[in-house]
């Protein structure tokens, strides 16, 4: 009996302190502390949308997250080419199309361990987490300061951590989204 009173705090702290909560984090590169979690229990993709340097025009880039931790950039949906949209010729089994939205190239399979981009002042970088029932939209500009440079990556924390950032909460929304 006095072993098994032992092995439960033990199973529990162990439980709260391993890094076994699979997340996608996002945060600041220069101050890691300032980050946001996101469940990847029923996370289809997540879309990073912004209008574009040259063109004007709205860009949506889809990323999926795959095994081992690694991120997809699947699709990308534009309404007109600039600097820096891919040409499907580039990438082997890439699919372009037009659809109502604009152009799209599909099968992208541009696999990344992990996603460092800056926060735009005239960009309006939007990011959309797709779940199985619900969409989630934060504008980035209101989660980092213009000019941040932020990493996305899958990664995995301790279930302390998760649930800490998900009470602390923040003004512009949830530190973490469950």
């Amino acid at each position: 009996m006095k072993k098994i009173l032992l092995i439960i705090p033990i199973l529990l702290i162990l439980f709260f302190f391993l890094p076994l909560k699979k997340v996608l984090s996002v945060y600041s590169r220069k101050s890691p502390s300032q980050s946001y979690y996101f469940d990847l229990k029923s996370l289809e993709d997540f879309t990073i949308s912004y209008t574009h340097s040259v063109n004007k025009g709205r860009v949506h880039d889809v990323y999926l997250p795959i095994q081992k931790n690694k991120l997809k950039l699947d699709k990308t949906i534009f309404v007109s080419y600039g600097a820096g949209i891919p040409e499907p010729s580039e990438t082997e089994g890439a699919k372009f199309s037009i659809t109502e939205n604009g152009y799209q190239i599909e099968n992208l399979n541009r696999i990344l361990n992990k996603l460092t981009m800056a926060v735009g002042i005239v960009a309006n970088h939007h990011f959309s987490l797709n779940y199985k029932n619900e969409k989630i939209d934060f504008e980035l500009s209101k989660l980092f300061e213009p000019q941040t440079s932020i990493i996305f990556e899958i990664k995995n924390i301790c279930v302390a951590d998760f649930l800490i950032k998900k009470l602390k909460g923040d003004p512009n929304g949830q530190k973490t989204i469950t």
